[in-house]
């Protein structure tokens, strides 16, 4: 494991810190959730799927690992401002922040419409 300039591991910073991830529920978002919880981080999964969020987070306590499923649509300041409130009084203070949530045209790039475009940059 490679080591910081003060001798300690990297992932020993890490332990204990709380960990928000958007898009936890599928792919990267998944992956980086279930990664950072095998390094010791608490991990509060935000998705707008309730199955899969509590499955990324199913999978990371079968490891040992703590974790918290959130629902939300990242693009809704509101929802998102509630989401962390409550991150904070179950999980603790946010040390981190990994925004991997997205959506996706299903169109040629030609073909998006300025709504399409609006929809991918607010999440």
């Amino acid at each position: 494991m490679a080591k910081n300039p003060k001798g300690t591991h990297f992932a020993e910073g890490f332990r204990n810190q709380v960990v928000v991830i958007t898009g936890a529920g599928s792919g990267i978002g998944r992956a980086t959730a279930l990664t950072l919880a095998r390094r010791g981080l608490s991990v509060a999964v935000l998705d707008n799927n309730r199955e899969r969020a509590h499955a990324t987070v199913e999978s990371i306590a079968t490891t040992g690992g703590k974790a918290r499923a959130y629902v939300v649509d990242v693009s809704r300041s509101k929802q998102v401002d509630r989401v962390f409130a409550r991150i904070a009084k179950q999980l603790g203070p946010v040390g981190y922040l990994v925004n991997i949530a997205g959506v996706d045209a299903v169109s040629p790039l030609e073909k998006i419409t300025d709504d399409g475009w609006a929809r991918m940059f607010a999440v």
